[in-house]
């Protein structure tokens, strides 16, 4: 595992460029809203399509 960030601003680029080449993905929140589910869910897909 890379070193843990803290990021702020912009978090479905970075979350998108992390899971496309991410082998495991572990993601804390303090809360999701549905609209932003739905922004990182292709990426999710892609990542898991990946592992199968």
């Amino acid at each position: 595992m890379n070193k843990l960030r803290l990021i702020t601003s912009n978090l479905n680029l970075d979350l998108t460029k992390l899971s496309a080449d991410a082998t495991s993905i572990y993601w804390v929140t303090a809360f999701a809203m549905k609209s932003g589910v739905k922004l990182v869910l292709p990426s999710l897909k892609e990542a898991l399509a990946r592992n199968t």
